[in-house]
């Protein structure tokens, strides 16, 4: 999909470990370092809220889980966050143990047709045109396509299919709780709804490692490499 307009709209990167005695005491010094970059924070006594609506991200702080999630394409903001993140899972928290480490895009790449035609050309892309399955088949109106993959310890969910603009807000998923200044954000959240296309190619692509495929992990070079990967499947 190289040139092909491809945006990206949603990025998640979690890492998950069991909860330990230690982590208790742990977790607020850690987000109170992490806290000097976010102009919000929360906190209910166990889960930390860190949340920048100017950079549409925010970090959730857990016993058993960290958790970073961004609604833009800011490169710069997502490897500054995810590697101060990363840190304070480490040095701060000091947790040695991972059960599942995961980073995730959507994206979407907007085209100039009908809903029907583009249903059509994926229909063609993805599925049998065989004679005999397509006498079988009732006319296809809707497609998704979805593939789990395995490589050197990687699972990979990738998910393509069309969206209407009806449809794209709830694929996006845009955090409006934390990514919104509070004041204005019914205004600031339709402004980004009406950019949205009114059809596109939606991609999703979940890219993790969990259980003895997180022994010895660098937790920055995981993401360096799912971004890399992320990118090439899609661009591709």
């Amino acid at each position: 999909m190289a040139g092909s307009g491809l945006k990206r709209y949603k990025t998640a990167f979690q890492v998950r470990y069991a909860p330990f005695f230690g982590v208790f005491q742990r977790l607020m010094p850690a987000a109170e370092k992490l806290a000097k970059d976010f102009p919000s924070w929360e906190t209910d006594g166990v889960v930390v809220y860190l949340s920048d609506p100017g950079r549409r991200c925010s970090v959730k702080l857990e016993p058993d889980s960290s958790f970073f999630e961004q609604d833009s394409d800011d490169l710069g903001v997502e490897k500054r966050v995810c590697g101060s993140l990363n840190k304070a899972v480490k040095e701060d928290l000091k947790v040695e143990s991972l059960l599942r480490i995961g980073y995730r895009q959507k994206s979407l790449v907007p085209v100039k047709m009908t809903f029907e035609s583009l249903v059509k050309i994926l229909d063609l892309k993805f599925l049998s045109q065989d004679e005999q399955f397509r006498q079988i088949m009732p006319p296809i109106t809707d497609l998704m396509h979805r593939v789990d993959c395995f490589e050197d310890g990687t699972n990979y969910h990738i998910t393509v299919g069309p969206v209407r603009g009806h449809e794209v807000p709830r694929f996006v998923g845009f955090n409006r709780e934390r990514h919104l200044d509070k004041k204005t954000a019914l205004t600031d959240y339709g402004a980004i709804a009406r950019e949205y296309p009114e059809t596109a190619v939606a991609l999703d692509i979940d890219f993790f490692r969990d259980g003895e495929h997180t022994a010895g992990v660098n937790l920055d070079d995981f993401v360096d490499t799912a971004r890399k990967k992320t990118q090439k499947l899609a661009e591709d």
